[in-house]
């Protein structure tokens, strides 16, 4: 139960909210001289290029001179290659920025030992290439210095031992065609050839050097088969093998999770291999029922090979032997151990007849290259030039957006929105190459951004000012190297994913995360379902410059706040049905976290589908519920449930068709906890991205999953957003939606309340601007007194049915404080006696559960508040539900002097009994006023197919605004034959405190034709008036325009131009072109949006032409048209002048 408020009680809450929020940071850093002060990219010339595999790589003189490198003796070689991050941040695996390269300068170029995009492993099955998921290629930077390397090449006296040395090698050659996505997209694995359709095919492997001996082949294959499974059968050479026990594939699982079987078989084999100088592989799959798919995913040779240095005069080899003997070795031949390839050390050791003998350092196994002096190495691919950049030297930062360089001019913008927010962050935008270049050596890897904002955060932390929130700005997918033939065309930014296998085959395993990107602390993301969020992290998963510009539009516009209604101070929260109540319970502890707190001051609208009649496969009362609360605004829509990518539930409550309709005045917050909402990794776009990306509707922030997640772990992290969503910062405001989410995420704990490891929590994203602070005030309305006796939890006073009851209350900032330079209106609802509620107990896993909620609103009135404080007389309905629980007041209260809003909840008083003191009231109250769409309108008039009713009513004591009564709500009756009863949800009282106001209520769908519509309202007495019209709809009856303006004329940095028009509440189009006086047009701008009643949403000039060029002082002319269902009006031209700036 929410309690009246008392200073002691907000300073109290604050403080310990803070203590909170504190006791969460992640305070673990590494040493900051660790990093470097400045990139080595910061200045000179610099050159990137790449290297696709592991090797000897060698850059010409001539092409060093054409990159622009005249002094050979002073050209570098920096980086470390492409492998994957590792996910641990560790000071032992970390490069700071890019590190000398070993190399060799000859008379023909630079020698120097590239790192691919993969590496090879080994197993109990052999040894394997794994290639990074991320990137298709290592990358270097070539650049120059004018110190001495302190690289050099150690040498290392390696004078063979009488130890037996090795003349052969075990090679490896894998071939991998990846061109198909994983079957589901769960995860990045890439496959190759079908064998659905064609079941056995055969690869023929390139084996140089190969000697008789033992050989081994590893196919990794992923199959999804029915029926009994198959069954996969090899050749080499045309001679079949024999089976293994792991040549059976079993057959997929029925669940729709899993995606594909994984298969991997190996098979060893003596082989003499033939003069072809190849291995000719054939695989064959054999299917006992049905095949929906199947595919190559590698197949693996390990072959004997002499070592020998080949005619291209290197070999690179791997070996556990401990000395070795190389033929076709020349005077000058060199051995290189690069085991490590950050530490490279040349073995000396004896050319004796063509034959290099050496003794072998180190345990276990060792990588080496083998080259002679005339050796033709490869040469890396230029990639471009690079311009100086410094990320090493960033300090202090706020707040990091990363986007594509397409996008950078949006992320600017966002970035400037928070710059000049009441928050002032230090915000830096970059693009996800520049972190990648002294981050991740170039390479495109989610652990080169993790490492840069460790290193802001870091580096915040030990000056005391961390960073705190990150924004990436693109969407992500599975396949980051753009192999596919379904590869996205859009710029991309990775989240991390698993790298098993089985991870992108099943839903459950795979999925993607920003949340390890923003595990910063030391030695994080070994156990991820353990690690914290260091910082709030938000992706912005736009794929073009309209949708990046149309998502910062709407975020400043949302900043700049909207219309001030009690909107802004209400969560709704649904619950599906079925589930043995599960997600109602869910819900009912989420909500019991929130409003743990005195500080919470939000009104809860609950929606739970099982608490309204199924009819058939669907819920109408729930919907039109839902439908009804998002229209007046909710500031957070919470939903627990079933859904998929497209919509919500069963029952159909959240349709695809409702996701591209959603067209609302009021963007909620979405924290949704079902089920691949925001699968945003996959080829198709996402409900949740439809919502988020609406410019005129929809969402302002996602909270939702990617892929699958499970009934008992969704209830541990919405139970812990809902004690997040309690809390505030040390200024009283409610903390940032990002920083919620982080909050969280880092405190997931069981029902007995005792933390837990949890990477169910890793498949929720934080979908919008982390930073972006909701709608709700954080000022106060207090309830001081009623009837002029102090409110007291001990001691609560009763509002009776009829009676008149004065109320007073104060504004104040969240520590209690009244704000006495606070002039405006305050709006107060009062609600009937908290009720219990049963459920239905749908379907067959349904139980009836029973919760509370508030009673029917059986007032709505108006009080103008000076210098802080209001009062006003309260004029109760004769109709209660006497029942003697706690009533609740929402409240809320804007200024007409600023921006300043504030947000109230009291329940500290009952409304129960009868007023019998009270004077007779035989008065009827009065409808002043009743039209369809415009105050222009006749009885008899023309209408589109939606037209909205407007009725301005007035009574000289007091509305009737209840839905509790039978008989005497406010109702309209459409011909005669159709009610609408719910007409006083869209009753808004008038702001002089006076019992009257004016109904706004949309009709939908009207047949084209004459009709009747008569309204009838009722006064808190009992006394009634009725008003008829008669009106025609026609369909695609064009909209009418009775005003065009702009606001500033003359104007002298940007015009903004409206319309007055006659399709209140709807979506319309507005054109607007700007001539000058020989009529030719220089300018043109349009919007689109729903219309604030009779204004249409703004079109902003910028006083420049379509050139982008400002245009010179004059007068120039407009014109405007307005579209809406399809059918357009254009207004005559008018004058605006434009002066100097």
């Amino acid at each position: 139960m929410n309690r009246q408020l008392s200073p002691k009680h907000i300073a109290t809450a604050l403080s310990t909210a803070l203590i909170l929020i504190l006791a969460t940071g992640e305070a673990r850093a590494w040493d900051t001289s660790l990093y470097a002060p400045a990139s080595r990219l910061s200045a000179g010339r610099w050159m990137k290029v790449s290297v696709e595999h592991d090797g000897l790589y060698q850059i010409s003189a001539s092409t060093l001179r054409s990159w622009g490198f005249g002094d050979i003796s002073k050209v570098r070689v920096y980086g470390y290659g492409g492998r994957r991050q590792s996910d641990v941040l560790s000071e032992s695996t970390y490069h700071d920025d890019l590190p000398e390269v070993q190399s060799i300068a000859t008379n023909n170029g630079i020698i120097f030992y590239g790192v691919g995009a993969g590496e090879w492993l080994t197993d109990s099955q052999g040894t394997y290439y794994n290639q990074n998921d991320y990137s298709n290629a290592g990358y270097y930077f070539i650049g120059t210095s004018d110190i001495t390397s302190t690289r050099a090449i150690e040498v290392v006296d390696a004078s063979p031992t009488s130890a037996k040395p090795a003349t052969t090698f075990t090679e490896r050659v894998q071939h991998e065609l990846e061109q198909v996505t994983s079957p589901g997209e769960a995860g990045p694995m890439l496959l190759g050839e079908e064998f659905r359709y064609t079941n056995s095919r055969k690869f023929s492997l390139s084996t140089p050097g190969a000697v008789d001996g033992n050989a081994r082949i590893i196919c990794s294959f992923v199959s999804n088969l029915s029926g009994s499974g198959g069954q996969l059968r090899f050749t080499i050479d045309g001679k079949e093998l024999d089976a293994v026990y792991a040549d059976r594939i079993s057959a997929k699982s029925s669940s729709s999770y899993v995606h594909g079987v994984y298969t991997r078989t190996a098979h060893t084999f003596d082989w003499a291999p033939g003069s072809s100088g190849n291995c000719t592989v054939g695989i064959t799959l054999s299917v006992s029922g049905s095949c929906l798919g199947a595919w190559l995913n590698y197949i693996t040779l390990n072959y004997t090979r002499n070592l020998s240095i080949p005619s291209e005069g290197y070999l690179t080899f791997y070996t556990s032997e401990r000395g070795v003997s190389i033929s076709g070795a020349s005077e000058g031949a060199r051995l290189w151990d690069v085991t490590d390839p950050m530490n490279i050390y040349e073995l000396h050791g004896t050319i004796t007849s063509g034959t290099l003998s050496a003794a072998l350092t180190g345990r276990g196994e060792r990588d080496l290259v083998v080259w002679n002096p005339l050796a033709r190495f490869p040469s890396p691919k230029a990639v471009g030039y690079v311009t100086n950049q410094n990320l090493h030297g960033d300090r202090g930062y706020d707040m990091v957006i990363v986007s594509p360089s397409a996008f950078i001019k949006q992320a600017e913008r966002l970035a400037e929105l928070h710059r000049q927010s009441d928050d002032s962050l230090k915000v830096k935008t970059v693009t996800p190459e520049q972190i990648y270049n002294e981050f991740s050596s170039g390479a495109v890897d989610p652990g080169g951004i993790r490492r840069y904002l460790k290193m802001l955060y870091d580096t915040g932390s030990e000056s005391g000012h961390a960073l705190r929130y990150a924004i990436l700005m693109a969407r992500t997918t599975v396949d980051n190297r753009g192999l596919s033939l379904s590869a996205p065309s859009y710029p991309t930014i990775p989240s991390w994913m698993p790298a098993e296998a089985r991870a992108s085959l099943s839903d459950n395993d795979g999925y993607c995360s920003d949340d390890i990107t923003a595990m910063l602390a030391d030695n994080s993301g070994a156990t991820p379902a353990n690690d914290k969020l260091s910082i709030a992290i938000g992706r912005i998963p736009v794929v073009n410059v309209a949708e990046a510009q149309n998502i910062v539009d709407k975020a400043i516009q949302y900043a700049e706040g909207s219309r001030k209604t009690a909107w802004k101070h209400r969560f709704m929260f649904l619950a599906d049905d079925q589930d043995n109540g599960r997600h109602l319970q869910q819900s009912e502890a989420m909500i019991d976290g929130c409003t743990s707190t005195d500080l919470q001051q939000h009104m809860i609208r609950k929606v739970y589908m099982d608490a309204y009649e199924l009819q058939g496969n669907t819920i109408p009362g729930a919907r039109e519920a839902m439908f009804r609360y998002l229209n007046e605004g909710v500031v957070w829509w919470n939903f627990i449930g079933h859904a998929n990518t497209t919509g919500w539930t069963h029952e159909n409550q959240l349709s695809y068709s409702d996701l591209n309709n959603m067209y609302l005045r009021h963007w909620p917050f979405i924290y949704a906890a079902t089920c691949d909402f925001m699968r945003l990794d996959g080829n198709d776009i996402t409900g949740g991205e439809i919502l988020y990306k609406e410019r005129y509707g929809g969402a302002i922030g996602i909270i939702s999953a990617v892929r699958p997640v499970y009934i008992t772990n969704n209830g541990w992290l919405s139970a812990a957003m809902g004690r997040a969503l309690a809390r505030r910062d040390d200024k009283g405001r409610f903390l940032p939606p990002g920083e919620i989410y982080r909050l969280a995420k880092n405190d997931i704990r069981d029902t007995y309340m005792n933390p837990i490891s949890d990477d169910n929590r890793l498949r929720y994203v934080f979908i919008g601007d982390p930073a972006l602070r909701l709608a709700t005030p954080s000022n106060i309305v207090r309830l001081d007194s009623i009837d002029g006796r102090p409110l007291a939890p001990q001691d609560m006073p009763v509002m009776a049915a009829l009676a008149q009851v004065p109320i007073s209350g104060s504004v104040t900032d969240p520590s209690g404080k009244v704000l006495e330079d606070f002039n405006g209106t305050a709006l107060i609802e009062i609600y009937d006696s908290e009720r219990s509620v049963t459920t239905l107990g749908h379907g067959e896993n349904g139980t009836r559960e029973t919760f509370e909620d508030y009673g029917e609103r059986i007032y709505y009135g108006a009080a103008e508040v000076r210098s802080g404080r209001f009062s006003l007389s309260v004029n109760m309905p004769s109709e209660l539900s006497q029942n003697y629980r706690p009533a609740t007041m929402s409240l809320y209260a804007y200024s007409t002097e600023d921006d300043t809003e504030a947000i109230g909840l009291n329940r500290d008083f009952y409304v129960y009994g009868y007023d019998e003191s009270v004077a007779t009231d035989d008065k009827a109250p009065e409808i002043e006023s009743f039209v369809l769409n415009h105050s222009t309108f006749r009885s008899g008039d023309t209408v589109n197919p939606s037209p909205m009713i407007i009725a301005s009513v007035r009574d000289d004591v007091g509305i009737n605004v209840s839905t509790a009564g039978i008989g005497h709500q406010m109702t309209a009756t459409l011909d005669g034959r159709k009610t609408y009863t719910d007409l006083s949800f869209y009753y808004t009282p008038a702001d002089d405190g006076t019992a009257s106001g004016v109904i706004n209520y949309p009709l939908e769908d009207l047949q084209n034709g004459n009709h009747t519509l008569s309204i009838r309202i009722w006064d808190t007495a009992g006394n009634s008036a009725t008003k008829e019209i008669e009106f025609f709809v026609q369909e695609n009856l064009a909209p009418k325009i009775y005003d065009v303006y702009t606001d500033a004329n003359p104007a002298s940095t940007t015009a903004n131009f409206y319309l007055n028009h006659d399709q209140p509440d709807n979506m319309v189009t507005v054109n607007v072109t700007v001539y000058n006086l020989l009529g030719r047009a220089v300018w043109s701008g349009s919007s689109t949006g729903r219309s604030d009643m009779f204004q249409s949403v703004p079109v902003s000039w910028n006083l420049t032409d379509e050139g982008g060029r400002r245009v010179p002082r004059g007068i120039y002319l407009y014109r405007a048209t307005i579209t809406s269902d399809g059918e357009t009006f254009e207004t005559a031209s008018r004058r605006i002048a434009v002066t100097a700036q």
